[in-house]
């Protein structure tokens, strides 16, 4: 309230004096000043105000305050009434796991008693559990089975580095919706490595690196990256014939064997080409990881005299591989053996040798018998 004093003095009609004083003020507010450590905090850090309290003339002022702390969304978090002596008032409140995240009010009150008032709002205060996380990976492309290096820095919502921060880098299949992780530690500067290695058998197309560092307080930081991990045809084909001769008009015999290392799956045709001719094709296919043997179907069919043949691995139409060639030998196709009727001499003779043997059958049957009769008599007179 701004007053002004003015008196008037009046000693005869002829003579009157008036006084006025200056302006001045009444007023029931306590001048309140206020500070507070950090207005950007994360979890586990303490929350640190003061207040300090004088009369309008300078003096600190004695009495009662209360200390107000509230959640933007969920209201008062923490509120306290406090004796404020010698014009000072404090407020100390740890941030845990427990209190909510978001923006908060610090309010002070303060009365004397005489009812004058001070009263201090601080707004802006934030709480947040992030902590600030960068990643960088060296390519956006990489193949099956390759190893690369994740690096990085983590931080806390002060830009101060932390230290000894375990920190995952989850690697994310996308057509298995599976992860494999790999683990790291933050040094004393807040920077990491971790060897990250690509599945040799994974499907190409693009990948996803998920790092995640969380500290004891449950701050977390996280940060992200893609990449695409190519197409590779990693294979071992071994082509060999069963022989180093075949007959014309006979089939072949030969195997492809084909060893698939690659990340995809191959189908194709395995063509035979015959002294620079394609001569046949055979298709095949093999998983990933897997082996195949096949035989392709071809009937022998050249000129006498020595031959190359190669098998050329051919997948969408380009050639994938193409064999060592293979030398073998054609002969001329056998002619087929006679089957003789036999003669009249020969039938003749093989039936004159069939009677000669009846005939010592049948004398060798008479001699015995008479031995046999000869016998009888000789020891029991039996018989003629």
């Amino acid at each position: 309230i701004l007053i002004q004093i003015i008196i008037d003095i009046d000693k005869s009609p002829a003579y009157a004096t008036t006084f006025e004083s200056g302006f001045f003020f009444i007023s029931k507010t306590i001048p309140l000043t206020t500070s507070v450590n950090s207005y950007m905090l994360n979890i586990g850090e303490t929350l640190e105000a003061t207040g300090t309290a004088t009369t309008l003339r300078g003096t600190p002022a004695n009495g009662t305050g209360n200390i107000l702390l509230e959640h933007s969304e969920l209201g008062t978090i923490y509120s306290n009434n406090t004796s404020v002596i010698d014009g000072f008032i404090s407020i100390r409140y740890p941030f845990d796991k427990g209190d909510p995240t978001g923006t908060y009010t610090l309010t002070f009150k303060i009365v004397d008693s005489n009812g004058n008032i001070g009263f201090v709002i601080l707004t802006g205060i934030v709480l947040s559990d992030q902590l600030k996380l960068t990643c960088s990976i060296p390519r956006s492309e990489f193949l099956p089975g390759e190893s690369f290096a994740v690096t990085g820095n983590l931080k806390n919502i002060h830009d101060a580095p932390l230290e000894k921060i375990p920190v995952v880098a989850y690697l994310t299949n996308p057509n298995e919706n599976t992860a494999v992780n790999f683990v790291g530690t933050t040094n004393g500067n807040g920077n990491f490595e971790i060897i990250v290695g690509t599945p040799k058998l994974a499907q190409p197309g693009q990948y996803n690196l998920r790092l995640v560092a969380e500290d004891s307080d449950g701050n977390v930081g996280r940060c992200e990256k893609n990449f695409f991990l190519n197409v590779q045809r990693i294979y071992v084909i071994d082509f060999k014939l069963d022989n180093s001769w075949f007959y014309n008009e006979s089939e072949l015999g030969n195997e492809v064997v084909i060893v698939n290392k690659g990340n995809i799956d191959l189908s194709g045709k395995i063509v035979l080409v015959l002294d620079g001719v394609e001569v046949t094709s055979t298709d095949f296919f093999v998983q990933k990881g897997l082996e195949a043997t096949v035989r392709p179907y071809w009937i022998v069919s050249g000129t006498e005299g020595t031959h190359t043949l190669e098998a050329v691995i051919r997948v969408q139409n380009e050639t994938l591989y193409r064999t060592e060639p293979q030398f073998f030998t054609i002969f001329p196709k056998p002619l087929p053996k006679k089957i003789l009727s036999p003669s009249v001499w020969q039938v003749f003779i093989v039936a004159g040798i069939f009677v000669i043997a009846i005939l010592l059958y049948l004398k060798k049957k008479d001699i015995r018998d008479h031995f046999w009769h000869w016998e009888l008599k000789r020891k029991y007179g039996i018989g003629k």
